[in-house]
């Protein structure tokens, strides 16, 4: 791994909380064999709770925020007595919630505990997703969606910081692929919990199927958020959640270590929450990361409408529908972990944002240019790959590109994700019923953004190169070697 091999500029000085570093760690450094051999252990404890609890409860989170795109092929929109653009409106207030929370949760998070905080606002959107199955008409409906997203907001932003305390930048890119992955699973798992959900209860009780389905993910999401209390660690600095029980002092004095070591060269020694903010407000680099975030969100604009391409697609009926979505989700789970792989293995960040809006262009350009339903679902696998494949990749770019302090950090990955909230809010206005099932207009626009995204990642890459050539110039001739951002 780069942390025990890496010679920095914050080699000398202090921890990153003002503290001489304890010699007997930096022994271990300087033996790097056993640095090696505490680093595979420290990472893979992390792998082991860490990571699939932010998986478990992201898939969740999504499972319960997209699963009204499976209702509307039950009784959803006649029990509920919406029409034009109201379905629309109800997909985007969900997103509509999350604006106004990210940046103060997230700033708030830097002086509180992850462990307790994340999973009780997890177990606070359990309940509103629950209870949105009671829901009797459009006013009803729209407050829970908001509701549902106002209690969301803190997880993405907030396990995402918690994330790149543990993580290096080495690390980060594969481990943010994972925590999307549950956002692609929950779409496949979706497809199939629904089938089941419908072909067993649809009516039953004189309820429509979609009631049951918000009942039964509801009450899955409440179990896994009780089960996040006890996995959940803290950052590595406090002896607090699962760091408790699932680190020793020398791992986790080693944990702060490899951390401080693996920072860009770069850092500032202000720790408050407001100087972070400002930080995160005045820094180009954060609204260059947030406008690839937010274009890729864009091309995302489809999922909700998903189900109902692929009826148009007259492969068969509801059932076949709906298991027919689940492919599609598979390969591109697969194309996204290959992806946030190679990131890290080679150190770059645009290359693969590059790569996956082409493979996108090019398949809702063969699904335009065709009418044959075999040919437009093959189309379907790249553009959703393409899609998903860009996520991780601004977001682990973000953990090092922007990191002066933690707390800028923290409120930068807030920033991140609010600016991408707004795509999933207009990206629900692009498919309007009328033009369905092949939604021809919405699909232009989704490679509008398709190709702005890809050239935001190559300005960014262009803008980091630039102050990589900086931090050269500024130890030039000195005895150190400045860690440098991941173009």
């Amino acid at each position: 791994m780069e942390g025990p091999r890496q010679s920095s500029v914050q080699d000398e000085g202090v921890s990153s909380q003002g503290e001489h570093c304890n010699t007997t760690h930096g022994d271990v450094f300087r033996d790097d064999k056993a640095a090696r051999a505490l680093e595979r252990r420290l990472v893979r404890k992390l792998d082991l709770t860490l990571m699939p609890t932010v998986w478990l409860l992201y898939m969740l989170k999504n499972l319960d925020k997209g699963n009204i795109s499976q209702a509307k092929l039950s009784t959803f929109e006649s029990d509920l007595g919406l029409h034009g653009t109201q379905y629309n409106t109800v997909v985007s207030l969900a997103t509509v919630g999350y604006i106004p929370m990210m940046i103060p949760s997230n700033m708030l998070l830097t002086r509180l505990r992850p462990s307790l905080y994340l999973p009780c606002f997890a177990v606070l959107w359990s309940v509103v997703a629950t209870a949105m199955s009671a829901a009797q008409t459009y006013p009803q409906v729209a407050g829970t969606r908001f509701l549902l997203g106002l209690f969301e907001a803190p997880f993405s932003p907030g396990a995402l910081w918690l994330m790149s305390c543990w993580y290096t930048k080495s690390e980060m890119g594969l481990r943010c692929a994972v925590m999307h992955l549950g956002s692609i699973l929950s779409g496949s798992f979706a497809g199939l919990i629904a089938a089941g959900v419908y072909s067993k209860l649809e009516g039953h009780n004189n309820m429509g199927g979609w009631r049951w389905l918000f009942i039964i993910e509801g009450l899955v999401s409440l179990a896994a958020a009780l089960i996040a209390f006890f996995l959940l660690p803290d950052t590595p600095e406090a002896m607090s959640g699962a760091t408790r029980w699932l680190f020793d002092a020398t791992e986790q004095q080693f944990a702060i270590e490899r951390m401080r070591r693996d920072q860009v060269s770069n850092q500032k020694t202000n720790r408050s929450v407001w100087y972070g903010l400002k930080l995160a407000l005045q820094d180009y680099r954060v609204w260059m990361l947030a406008l690839i975030a937010c274009t890729q969100g864009s091309t995302t604009g489809y999922s909700s409408f998903y189900p109902e391409m692929v009826e148009g697609m007259h492969i068969g009926g509801t059932v076949v529908t709906l298991l027919c979505t689940v492919p599609p989700n598979i390969v591109s789970a697969i194309v996204c972990l290959v992806v946030g792989w190679l990131s890290d293995r080679f150190r770059d960040r645009s290359a693969p944002v590059v790569g996956s809006m082409v493979v996108m262009i090019i398949g809702i350009v063969v699904e335009m240019c065709t009418s044959r339903s075999g040919v437009r679902y093959f189309a379907s696998f790249l553009y959703i790959s393409g899609s998903d494949a860009a996520f991780s990749i601004p977001r682990a770019w973000l953990a090092t590109a922007v990191s002066q302090t933690s707390e800028e950090r923290s409120c930068a990955a807030a920033i991140l994700e609010v600016i991408t909230a707004l795509s999933y809010i207009w990206s629900a206005y692009f498919f309007r019923s009328e033009d369905a099932p092949r939604y021809r207009p919405g699909m232009i626009i989704l490679i509008v953004f398709a190709g702005a995204c890809l050239f935001s990642a190559l300005a960014m890459r262009w803008i980091l190169w630039r102050d990589n050539r900086k931090m050269l110039a500024k130890y030039r001739g000195s005895d150190t070697v400045p860690v440098l951002h991941p173009l």
